[in-house]
């Protein structure tokens, strides 16, 4: 059984506090950035006041054309896109960033991360969007951005044919402060690599709604096994959960080797405890696009830790817990 004990980090602030207090109804808007392919348009909201140094050098480039005709040449489904050049960065420009590691945003679904080499500060152009959350990645890459519209778009990059050039579905052990490591640069290379046509820096305005979930909070990384394949079980809620009854969206992500088919989850439920005992009402659903992907709500009637258990039959795949 895999468990582990989670507290919910704070929000980082939108564009400005008139923008939209804690609280407020009123809609929030962040900076942002555009990304338009030949695959389709995704849209990010940044977070400069979490990486600001890495929000500035990611917002030079945009601004400078840099991306504009690049492509994303490494795609893992279940894993990342990631902008990159069929020469293993040959072509990349030769300025670095500092890391920002240890945020409050995290490398949830969605969340763009900067790759870089052995040094901590050697982040250069190259960025990543996650398809799944992936918490191993907290501490050793820079979080600094989180698609907010166009999800479909990333996961349909993610999953273009590929030619396996590498050791893709290995996992790999990541010490914190270090480069996750890889036996193959491009351990999955699109056959044809999706075209980045133009980035632009936006203002993106968010209903409160909406905004108050950002940034997505993240698991640790849970390694188990489910219908025969070894997996990754990644789980991922919102950054506004309170003991207030409302719903609250949490999702599993569970990773397995893009090699081979996706285990079927359908099986798979899921219990919660809480202060007041077992709550059964939790509706959960898998992905029809990927199948590996488990979305359902969750209602906080009062305050205290509460854990949540994927099972199989009566085995628990994974655990988790929450503190109100």
């Amino acid at each position: 059984m895999l468990g582990l004990a989670l507290l919910v980090a704070g929000c980082v602030a939108p564009r400005s506090e008139a923008d939209g207090p804690s609280g407020s109804s009123e809609p929030v808007t962040f900076d942002g950035v555009r990304v338009v392919t030949d695959a389709g348009t995704f849209s990010a909201v940044l977070f400069p006041e979490a990486t600001p140094a890495t929000a500035a050098f990611f917002g030079d480039l945009v601004e400078a054309g840099y991306y504009d005709g690049r492509e994303f040449g490494r795609v893992i489904p279940g894993f990342v896109i990631q902008e990159a050049d069929k020469l293993g960065g040959a072509t990349d420009q030769s300025d670095t960033v500092v890391g920002e590691f240890g945020t409050a945003v995290h490398f949830s679904a969605g969340a763009f991360g900067i790759a870089r080499g052995e040094d901590p500060d050697s982040g250069g152009s190259e960025f990543f969007v996650m398809d799944f959350a992936h918490a191993h990645l907290d501490g050793n890459y820079t979080a600094f951005a989180q698609v907010v519209e166009g999800i479909d778009v990333v996961r349909a990059i993610a999953r273009v044919a590929t030619i396996n050039t590498g050791t893709g579905g290995v996992f790999l052990p990541c010490a914190p402060g270090a480069p996750c490591p890889s036996a193959g640069r491009h351990d999955f290379a699109p056959v044809t690599p999706p075209v980045i046509t133009s980035m632009e820096l936006i203002a993106i305005t968010l209903a409160a709604d909406v905004a108050h979930h950002l940034p997505w909070q993240v698991g640790p990384r849970l390694d188990g096994e489910v219908d025969g394949q070894t997996a990754r079980f990644t789980p991922q809620w919102s950054a506004a959960i309170a003991a207030d009854g409302e719903a609250y969206p949490l999702t599993w992500f569970v990773y397995t080797s893009p090699s081979e088919a996706p285990p079927d989850l359908r099986a798979l439920t899921v219990r919660v405890v809480g202060p007041a005992g077992v709550a059964s009402a939790i509706a959960h659903d898998a992905d029809t696009l990927d199948g590996r992907i488990l979305s359902f709500d969750a209602r906080f009637h009062s305050a205290g830790t509460y854990v949540f258990s994927l099972l199989d039959a009566n085995q628990t795949l994974a655990e988790f817990s929450v503190t109100v």
